[in-house]
């Protein structure tokens, strides 16, 4: 009887090894295996800095950064540098290059420092858009010299302006703009 049993314990758990084995082979297919990918990493910014500042070279800088923060890496500005020519707050891209004018540059005005500080300090607001100069032009907020200038091409190209939101019709010049704008500026003759 034992002997039995025995058999009988033997053929089902032979039975069950056989099924189990039957179902790893032939059984459902399971998930793609899980595949294990290295974090992204941040790819830092290489920005060649140029000409009046301290230390002229190639620096690596964080993403999002900005020109200020490629002038910071190369020790500031020289006492020689005209620096009003430049969006301290534009960000930064990969390869970008940051050239710093002197102010004795051929390209740039023969200034005075000293007047040009002046000129700066006597800005006055509500500005002029008739009577506004380049210098007092850039003062405005979203308005860098490219702007400026095309304020100024547009004013001589069109005659002074009679109104100021006429000032909307300079190219890059929208509402959004106009907003900011339109409590700092005025139109006399």
């Amino acid at each position: 009887m034992m002997k039995t049993w025995v058999q009988i314990f033997t053929a089902v758990l032979i039975g069950l090894l056989a099924a189990g084995l039957l179902f790893l082979v032939t059984g459902p297919p399971r998930g793609e295996g899980l595949v294990l990918r290295p974090a992204p990493t941040i790819t830092p910014l290489i920005v060649h800095v140029s000409g009046a500042v301290y230390n002229p070279g190639v620096y690596t800088l964080e993403l999002g950064s900005r020109v200020k923060d490629a002038i910071d890496m190369a020790g500031g500005f020289l006492d020689s540098a005209f620096i009003y020519n430049l969006n301290m707050a534009q960000n930064l891209s990969d390869g970008d290059k940051v050239a710093v004018s002197f102010i004795s540059d051929p390209d740039q005005p023969a200034l005075n420092p000293e007047a040009f500080q002046e000129q700066q300090i006597e800005i006055v607001f509500p500005i002029n858009l008739n009577t506004a100069t380049q210098i007092e032009l850039e003062a405005l907020p979203v308005i860098g010299p490219a702007k400026a200038e095309d304020i100024l091409t547009y004013r001589e190209t069109h005659g002074e302006f009679t109104s100021i939101e006429q000032i909307q019709n300079v190219y890059g010049i929208g509402p959004s703009t106009f907003e900011q704008l339109k409590d700092l500026i005025i139109v006399e003759d």
